[in-house]
């Protein structure tokens, strides 16, 4: 599946001398770590699988309206949210498909069970409802909310109303009409012991926020089209001495049908 991943995903913990309590920098730092030395010009992530078809890793909103919603959606259909609900969606849906026990939502787009494998992996690994309350405006208090809402040009209620709209309508119309397809909430597992299950929000206005507020902190433009690339989305540059990821871009890092 992977021809080149010379990286693991792990915790990376704070510099030794830093003295910030500040929580994102000491916890839930999820990032690619290397599992051996390599040089400045190595290539660490070579040919992740890349298909339009949503038979591989990437998730785009081509996937949700000609695929995975293509009769569950009106032809045409175009929220508020836009392309990033539209990931939402599919986000939802794999969480559903995760789900410990009976069989949830729709079963598509097909993958190999290698690759399907891999993203369940990646699904249990996303922050939960609550460690997105701390990390993520869209899931903040509603007192932090207006102070933001007052001290940025971004004003945040607008978004808010667009996926507050978009998720009432999705409700009424889409979600309540079938609960296998679209359950309210099912139990992820989040780790290798007997009790490591969670339970997450899945297709409610709820759990739509919060698969919104995912999609815009971990998604890319890839090839005109905004995109989820699970685990690229790992690929941290180093804080303090500002290191980024540099040569061919997207490109060279995900690979695509033909392996490039």
């Amino acid at each position: 599946i992977l021809k080149t991943f010379n990286a693991r995903v792990g915790v990376i913990p704070p510099p030794d001398d830093d003295d910030n309590d500040d929580f994102q920098q000491r916890y839930l730092r999820l990032g690619l770590l290397a599992t051996e030395s390599i040089n400045k010009d190595d290539q660490l992530i070579a040919s992740l699988p890349y298909y339009d078809d949503g038979s591989g890793l990437a998730m785009s909103p081509s996937v949700a309206t000609k695929l995975v919603y293509k009769s569950e959606l009106p032809e045409g259909y175009d929220g508020w949210t836009g392309d990033v609900g539209l990931l939402a969606m599919l986000l939802l849906n794999e969480i559903a498909r995760s789900n410990v026990g009976d069989e949830k939502g729709i079963d598509s787009p097909s993958r190999k069970e290698g690759i399907q494998s891999l993203l369940a992996a990646w699904i249990a690994t996303l922050p939960s409802p609550a460690e997105m309350g701390i990390m993520h405006p869209l899931m903040w208090e509603e007192d932090d909310q207006e102070a933001l809402q007052s001290s940025s040009t971004k004003k945040i209620y607008r978004l808010l109303d667009d996926i507050d709209d978009d998720s009432s309508w999705l409700d009424e119309k889409v979600w309540s009409l079938d609960r296998l397809k679209f359950p309210e909430s099912v139990s992820i597992k989040v780790g290798e012991g007997e009790g490591d299950v969670e339970e997450r929000p899945c297709f409610t206005p709820g759990g739509f926020r919060y698969a919104v507020s995912l999609v815009r902190s971990r998604s890319f433009f890839v090839d005109g089209s905004l995109r989820l690339l699970p685990y690229l989305d790992y690929a941290n540059h180093e804080d303090y001495n500002s290191y980024e990821l540099a040569g061919g871009a997207v490109g060279s890092l995900w690979g695509d049908q033909r392996g490039g």
